[in-house]
């Protein structure tokens, strides 16, 4: 597992940014004083797989290193997903049409047999029907048409959710939203085009699952803002940090952060005795009354003001 320090710099972005997400992530991390977890970069073209968000906030926090996992995006265990955008507020077909019409587009009823994999937005809505995006385009484009109609949808009020499939569908199954984007799969070489371009697609266009995926790293921003030192010094201090910490590999569906991982992922905690260590059996899970925990964070050691502990 290489976790190294790079310049901030050098990474590349696919992805464009929430600016309401990135204003809490400023907060939190300058409150909590590290970078949590790992930035998923490509190896060889330095894209970022999986940390759009932080690596904005690093830029804003005006930060020169980034602690990253360097992986081989070519292999075949790393996959592309997708985020699905639920919508709570009322949305139905003939609102869904006034949309896509002021948009130039046209919603075309969709047989559920067709809904997986396909190269195009779907829009799926709570009495069962679904609509593609249609003239269908490249997936690329695709995504410009449900960028727009995105918008469009915010500009009218509407609020969207970030979730697995698997979420949005429990969401919707029980009435929790009235709709769910569905937006098409890209592939590997489509996401390294788009960042090599230096375009950006939607915020949340991917969804990468990576197998042992590094969370609780705890770099410090100290560190990461130190423009005194080299990036070998830099480098042999996060070494120091990582030598401290026990790594336990957690299993498919860990909550952390408030985030569910479909992937195994590879946890990074202070040894027992250090006063943060996290017990074997528990992770960090959302709490479902959404008040504040009166603990510290089992990984940082920090007021949590989110997440509780939890039984996996």
């Amino acid at each position: 597992m290489e976790i190294v320090l790079l310049e901030l710099a050098r990474l590349k972005l696919h992805e464009e940014v929430d600016p309401r997400a990135l204003r809490r992530l400023i907060q939190e991390i300058e409150s909590d004083g590290v970078l949590w977890s790992p930035i998923i970069v490509d190896r060889e073209n330095m894209v970022v797989l999986d940390g759009t968000h932080r690596v904005n906030a690093l830029r804003v926090l005006r930060c020169r290193y980034v602690c990253v996992y360097l992986v081989d995006y070519s292999d075949s265990e790393i996959g592309v997903d997708r985020w699905f955008r639920a919508i709570p507020e009322s949305l139905d077909t003939e609102r869904a049409e006034e949309i896509a019409e002021a948009l130039g587009m046209e919603l075309i009823p969709l047989e559920s047999s067709r809904l997986k994999d396909v190269s195009y937005p779907v829009l799926r809505l709570r009495d069962g029907s679904s609509f593609a995006f249609v003239p269908k385009p490249d997936a690329v484009n695709s995504y410009d048409a449900l960028h727009g109609f995105e918008r469009r949808l915010e500009a009218m009020g509407y609020t969207m959710d970030y979730d697995t499939e698997t979420d949005a569908e429990i969401k919707l199954t029980h009435d929790a939203v009235s709709a769910i984007l569905q937006p098409p799969v890209l592939g590997k070489e489509q996401v390294v085009a788009t960042a090599v371009q230096g375009r950006v697609l939607s915020c949340k266009a991917t969804r990468h699952v990576i197998p042992g995926h590094p969370v609780g790293v705890d770099v410090p921003l100290t560190l990461l803002r130190d423009h005194e030192i080299n990036i070998e010094e830099a480098n042999a201090r996060l070494a120091e940090l990582i030598q401290r910490k026990r790594t336990e590999n957690m299993p498919p569906g860990t909550v952390w952060r408030g985030r569910r991982y479909d992937e195994n992922t590879r946890l990074f905690a202070d040894e027992v005795g250090q006063g943060t260590g996290t017990p074997r059996d528990t992770t960090l899970c959302p709490r479902s009354s959404g008040e504040a925990s009166p603990g510290r964070s089992l990984l940082t050691g920090k007021r949590e003001r989110r997440y509780e502990k939890c039984r996996i």
